[in-house]
């Protein structure tokens, strides 16, 4: 009588045994990764954000100025704690990871009329890294505590951007400092990927 085949032991997901995917299947993995339950957060910020200035007298004090300042103070925290956490660790994700972080910091100087076009092209540009250096990042691309917060620091964009269109900028005072204010809260998700990024263990 034959004896029963032994379950076969997952391999763990090294450099070695995994290959760059398709773009649609790192797309694809990118978004498998991401913890939707999170996606309200930042309209949900954004309407608590309204609520409050509302209420609160601006004339006191220059908000837009004060979270343009804040903005700068909590990217640089974070590239230099990511920068640390690459000194100690010496994993390409985090390397990458502060880059990410520094295109965004890169932005908030203004130093030409065309500069957030080419914070755009940054960011594509180490996205199409990620994907070729796939193999070497998946345990950090496949993981919930990084792609989340990457998606929530993406969405404050999305929604700040929106609001910094001409139609909304001059038709109420409010918009130009609520656009700064979740310009603030990407950059805080940011810095909470710094912090919190972790190796996922694999299996393939």
């Amino acid at each position: 009588m034959p004896l029963p085949a032994s379950p076969i032991p997952a391999k763990a997901v090294t450099a070695d045994n995994l290959a760059v995917p398709k773009l649609g299947r790192f797309i694809a993995e990118l978004l498998k990764a991401v913890d939707w339950r999170w996606l309200p957060l930042p309209p949900l910020l954004l309407a608590v954000e309204f609520a409050l200035l509302i209420s609160i007298p601006r004339n006191e004090i220059n908000l837009k100025d004060l979270f343009e300042t804040l903005a700068i103070i909590v990217l640089t925290l974070a590239i230099g704690l990511g920068l640390l956490r690459f000194c100690l660790q010496r994993e390409p994700f985090l390397i990458w990871m502060t880059c990410f972080v520094g295109a965004l910091l890169f932005r908030e100087f203004h130093l030409f009329k065309a500069s957030t076009t080419v914070v755009y092209l940054m960011v594509l540009a180490l996205w199409i890294i990620a994907w070729q250096s796939y193999p070497r990042m998946a345990t950090y691309l496949r993981c919930r505590r990084v792609m989340t917060p990457i998606m929530l620091t993406g969405l404050c964009y999305v929604i700040s951007q929106t609001l910094d269109i001409d139609t909304f900028k001059y038709g109420n005072a409010l918009f130009p400092i609520v656009e700064e204010i979740m310009e603030v809260t990407g950059h805080c998700f940011a810095l909470l990927l710094v912090a919190a990024a972790r190796p996922k263990a694999l299996s393939v």
